[in-house]
This record gives C-alpha cells, sequence and structure tokens, in this order.
C-alpha cells in the first residue's frame, strides 16, 4: 500500500463545491445556530432539536461594556482555544487563506513514508497559518461536536459517555480543536438545511488546517506522545472521507500513525492513550482492515492491554465496542487473512479458517456483575440486551466472511444445523440469524450507530424481500442520525449487488469485488 505523508492530506482542493449559506439564528439554541436554521427559541427544547434528537442548549448573554464590535480570534500561537462552556453571541464564517499545503519529499521527490514522518523525518520548514475564525463561530462547532458527534461515536449517551472527556483536550491542543470542529461541521451539513455545501466546505478547510498542526506537532519528541494530539489524529483520520472530493479515502494513514504512537509509547513503556480513543483505533481499525492493509511494524493486539493514561469503572462497557472488546482484535484478524487469501493463496489457508472459526465459535462477552455494577449510568440510555445482541451480530457476520472464502469451515463448525443444506442456503441462513439480532434492537438504541459494518458484511447473503427492506431502513435510519452522505453510497451499493445477484446470478462471495475494482472505500462514513 503506498503511504504518503500528512502533509499531503492537507491539500486544497482546486475547486470548493458552491453553495450559498442560509439566513443565520441570531438569538436560538447552539444547535440550530452552528446548522444555520431559524430556531423557535421554545425552551428547555425547541422544535427542531426535539425532532432530531440533539441536545438544546442556549448561550448565556452577559451585558457588557465592551464597544468593540471585532469578533475575538486566536491563532495557534495565542494561548489555546475558548472554553466550550461559555459562548458569546456572535457568529462569523470562517476563511481560509489561499495557499497550497507543502509536500514533504524524500530525496528522489517522493512522498516519505509514514514511519519516517513519525521518528525522524526531516523537520517541516514551511508553516500554513490555521483559518482564521471568530471566536464564536469556533464555540458553535464545538458545542456542536459535543451535543451531537459525542453521540454518534457511542453505544450510550449522556454526561457519563467517555468522550466527553474531549473538552479537556481542546483546551491543550489546537489540532485536537481544529479536529473536532472539523467533524462537527460535516456532521452539521447532514440536517438538509441551505448551507449543507457551506458547512461541507467549512468542514473541509478546518480538515487542513488541522492536518498543519498535526503534522507540526509530529517533529516535536513531546507533543508527539500527548493524548491530546493522538485525540486530533484519530478524529480528523475518521473525517478524511466526508467531504464529497475526498470520498474515496479511507483514513488507512492516519489509522497507521495512530497505531504507531501507540508503539512508541509502549516500547517507551509509558501509558497508552486513554482506553476509549485506544479502543476507538481498534474501531476504526476493523473498518478499514476490510479492504485495506492497515500493518504497523511492531504493533500487536496484545500491546493494547496494557495500561492507558485515563481509565474510569464505566469504560467497561467501551462507548465504541461495547462488551466486544476481545471480539474486534479476532474480526480484524479475520479480514487481515482473507484479504491475504485473495492476493497469495497457501496449502494452509484452510487450517488457518478453521482456527479462526473455532475461536469466534468460542467467543463470549465478558458479563463480570462487578463491574458491571460501574457501569449503572450506561444501562440509563442503552439496554444491555442491546450490547449483548450487537456484540453477537458481529461474531455472526465474522463467521459469514470466512463461510463464503472457505465453505467447509462452515460444514465442519455446524454440521448438525446444516446437514443436507446446501452451501447457498446455508449462508443464507447465517445472514437471517444476523437480521433477527438487529431486529431486537430498537431504531431508536443509540447502538445502532455501530451497525453499518454489520449492514454492510450480511447484506450479500440477504436474499427475502422484507430482510433487505429492513437493512435499507436501518442504513436510511443511519444516514438521518449522523447525515454523513458516505452513508448513502454504501446502501446504493449494497442496492447494486443485490441487483447483480438476482439478474447475473453473482455468488455472494464476489461482493468485494467491485470495491477492490474501483478503490471504493466507503465504510467510514
Amino acid at each position: 500500500m503506498d503511504r504518503l505523508p500528512i502533509a499531503s492530506l492537507g491539500r486544497r482542493p482546486e475547486h470548493k463545491l458552491k453553495g450559498h449559506r442560509g439566513p443565520k439564528s441570531k438569538t436560538g439554541c447552539l444547535s440550530c445556530k452552528s446548522r444555520r436554521i431559524k430556531c423557535d427559541e421554545t425552551k428547555p427544547e425547541c422544535v427542531q432539536c426535539r425532532r432530531k434528537g440533539l441536545t438544546c442548549a442556549y448561550a448565556s448573554h452577559n451585558n457588557n461594556n465592551n464597544n468593540s464590535n471585532t469578533p475575538k480570534t486566536y491563532s495557534s500561537g495565542s494561548g489555546g482555544p475558548p472554553s466550550v462552556s461559555s459562548p458569546s453571541s456572535h457568529s462569523a464564517a470562517l476563511s481560509l487563506p489561499n495557499k497550497k499545503s507543502p509536500k514533504r519529499h524524500g530525496v528522489h521527490g517522493t512522498p516519505l513514508p509514514i514511519d519516517q514522518l513519525l521518528i525522524g523525518g526531516s523537520p517541516r520548514t514551511t508553516s500554513e497559518p490555521s483559518p482564521s475564525s471568530s471566536f464564536d463561530d469556533e464555540v458553535l462547532l464545538l458545542n456542536t461536536f459535543f451535543a451531537t458527534a459525542t453521540h454518534l461515536l457511542s453505544v450510550y449517551t449522556g454526561d457519563c459517555n467517555p468522550f466527553m472527556r474531549l473538552r479537556k483536550y481542546v483546551l491543550q491542543s489546537r489540532a485536537a480543536s481544529l479536529a473536532l470542529q472539523a467533524m462537527a461541521s460535516f456532521i452539521a451539513s447532514g440536517y438538509q438545511v441551505d448551507d449543507r455545501i457551506d458547512c461541507m466546505n467549512r468542514g473541509l478547510e478546518l480538515q487542513h488546517a488541522a492536518y498543519q498542526e498535526i503534522q507540526a506537532a509530529m517533529q516535536d519528541e513531546e507533543a508527539r506522545r500527548t493524548d491530546a494530539l493522538f485525540a486530533a489524529i484519530v478524529h480528523i483520520g475518521m473525517t478524511e472521507p466526508w467531504h464529497p472530493i475526498r470520498a474515496n479515502e479511507s483514513g488507512a494513514m492516519h489509522l497507521q500513525a495512530s497505531k504507531m504512537l501507540i508503539v512508541e509509547r509502549a516500547r517507551a513503556h509509558m501509558l497508552l492513550p486513554p482506553r476509549f480513543l485506544v479502543n476507538l483505533v481498534v474501531y476504526w481499525d476493523m473498518l478499514v482492515s476490510l479492504h485495506s492493509d492497515t500493518t504497523v511494524d511492531g504493533f500487536s493486539p496484545e500491546m493494547l492491554q496494557g495500561r492507558c493514561s485515563d481509565e474510569h469503572p464505566i469504560d467497561f462497557i467501551d462507548p465504541t465496542l461495547g462488551i466486544g472488546r476481545d471480539l474486534f482484535p479476532i474480526i480484524i484478524e479475520v479480514e487481515n487473512f482473507l484479504r491475504g487469501v485473495r492476493v497469495h493463496p497457501t496449502d494452509l489457508d484452510e487450517q488457518h479458517a478453521l482456527e479462526l472459526e473455532l475461536r469466534l465459535q468460542s467467543w463470549k462477552p465478558e458479563l463480570d456483575p462487578d463491574r458491571l455494577q460501574g457501569c449503572l449510568d450506561v444501562f440509563k440510555t442503552c439496554r444491555l440486551e442491546d450490547l449483548i445482541f450487537t456484540s453477537e451480530a458481529y461474531r455472526q457476520c465474522s463467521l459469514l466472511l470466512l463461510y463464503r472464502t472457505f465453505p467447509h469451515a462452515l460444514q465442519a463448525g455446524e454440521e448438525e444445523d446444516f446437514e443436507g443444506v446446501s452451501r447457498q442456503h446455508m449462508l443464507q441462513s447465517v445472514a437471517s440469524r444476523v437480521i433477527n439480532l438487529l431486529r431486537s434492537i430498537d431504531g431508536t438504541s443509540p447502538t445502532t450507530c455501530t451497525h453499518q459494518w454489520i449492514l454492510f458484511v450480511v447484506a450479500p447473503d440477504v436474499v427475502s424481500h422484507p430482510e433487505r427492506l429492513f437493512i435499507t431502513s436501518r442504513m436510511n435510519l443511519l444516514l438521518e442520525k449522523v447525515g454523513i452522505e458516505g452513508i448513502a453510497d454504501v446502501t446504493r451499493y449494497i442496492e447494486n449487488v443485490w441487483h447483480l445477484q438476482d439478474n447475473h446470478g453473482q455468488p455472494s462471495s464476489a461482493w468485494m469485488d467491485g470495491m477492490y475494482e474501483r478503490r471504493w472505500f466507503p465504510l467510514l462514513g
């Protein structure tokens, strides 16, 4: 896989999407302001927030004698970002200098590999300023992030959500602040408002500025090992495909950077980054490993068992992995194995498949009653049953991935259930199990925000109209919740797979061919 330096991802597009900005809500709630839509100002919860299920909050306006009409701004060297708890009343657009980002190159003009960038590449000599923005615009975006994005990343919501801890990194790192603002701007673009395109372009500008801040921090030995920078890399990497001009990006380079920073800390006998961020990298790795190589020298799943810098009892139920923390490394191993089989099949593949099948069959979630007592706040917004059904759906989908390529593993692992049944019907039966698990989870459950991979993987073996309708309805529900166009791309791809199967006899095992041929990586939507 080609490896590019972070600077190359900071490139400015030649042409931005064109659009217009709709009327602003000047005295409405923070969510409506950030989305540039009219707010009816109903308190304690306006109509728009109630419809979208968003946290509704209003800014407190302090009367003072400041006669200046100039909005407050700050740059990367001005001492830090604004507090996200005390927004003021102005709102202004962001702008970015029309300069191209510098690219770092090796001695022959080729981009430096990521390991050189992180561990001793030549220092960056050119710096580009961050986008100038009003104090209020940044506060609005940060409040939007903590009111919406944190819940979209987690299987449970509320103040107990570990992603709410990211507030402290906003105060410590300009890169983290910009990364969270970029994610918020992309999410705000999905609410079908007049300024959708403007929000998308603003997110792209913030992405670009965050890349530059990250690149500069990477050259500093102390900054490179901070939790704040780690959070910035993870969040900006996950948003990489969220703008249409980058829809074919996978974020794999930033994922590798995150894993390399973990390796650095482990080798230096340092505490790892916060547990919820480490597990977010595992989840991200599972998404990308389905189609891309994310291997990093020295990295291993066992390394993730080390002590982390910020752990709480409630983290026993991970906001992203739920109760499947030790299941996801097995899923990633299955994905890496199947990708390798496509390229370099060997005589030992069948045996390896059977070993992986046995590990998946024997996996069970850890449900320690004592540790669950420390997670009671989780169950205010999420049922334990939903977490169990979600982890089981992941396990069944991973088996399905194996069975498509190695049907003998299916026959060996579940011989009693499928004796005398055709391979095709066996796969369809496993797929129906997954659909039944997801049907047991209400569409309003926060756990559904992590179901896209499950729906995508199971879809090729779903043949009945009601089950297919369930998949598309859940994908549409995800699109409504998250608002990122990549989810619609995934849905269209699923429907195209069904068309090829129904009309051209394409087997379910060929479902990944189109993605490889087109280099189309939409999962991070």
